[in-house]
């Protein structure tokens, strides 16, 4: 496997991706595709930057070494440029700030329309000087006010006091 093409079909199958879907992934057609593998034709530029968007390792396909920095797996390889974009941002953060990242990505998922939303972002020269415990609390705080903001989270909170209400009753009545 020392040629492009052979190379080409470990990537591809270091993907999970058939060679029509490579192929379309590149934007060629299926015969396209299995030129280059066979090693009849070879890959133009325009092939190789839409199969790199796509999750190839287009420096490996071509010289044979692979690029540390773009190691993607089945998970990543479908992954369009804005999600591919926020996963090399969230590589970049620090462990301490990624928990009140997640909080507030989970208290945005279920909103459809977030423009009712007050979302404070900290400052992060500030989350480098806050202990461990400082930012928990203001996790904590944050959340807080995102979930009074939220009418779907009220209408959840309310339903889950009442099956604690209804635990609570039940296990009175067996203690009794």
């Amino acid at each position: 496997m020392c040629n492009i093409g052979g190379r080409l079909t470990s990537e591809r199958k270091r993907l999970g991706c058939t060679q029509a879907q490579m192929a379309q992934q590149g934007g060629v057609s299926e015969r396209s595709q299995a030129n280059y593998e066979s090693g009849a034709r070879s890959p133009d530029l325009n092939y190789c930057s839409a199969i790199a968007r796509a999750g190839a390792d287009v420096q490996f396909i071509i010289t044979g070494v692979r690029c540390e920095r773009q190691k993607p797996d089945k998970n990543t390889r479908m992954l369009s440029d804005e999600q591919r974009e926020i996963l090399t941002l969230w590589r970049r953060v620090p462990m301490r700030a990624k928990s009140n990242l997640m909080g507030l990505l989970q208290q945005l998922a279920p909103h459809t329309d977030v423009s009712d939303l007050h979302i404070e972002v900290l400052d992060p020269d500030r989350v480098h000087d806050m202990t461990p415990e400082e930012l928990e609390e203001h996790r904590k705080k944050h959340l807080k006010n995102l979930k009074s903001q939220s009418p779907a989270t009220k209408a959840r909170e309310k339903r889950l006091k009442a099956i604690r209400r209804k635990k609570a009753a039940h296990k009175e009545k067996e203690n009794v």
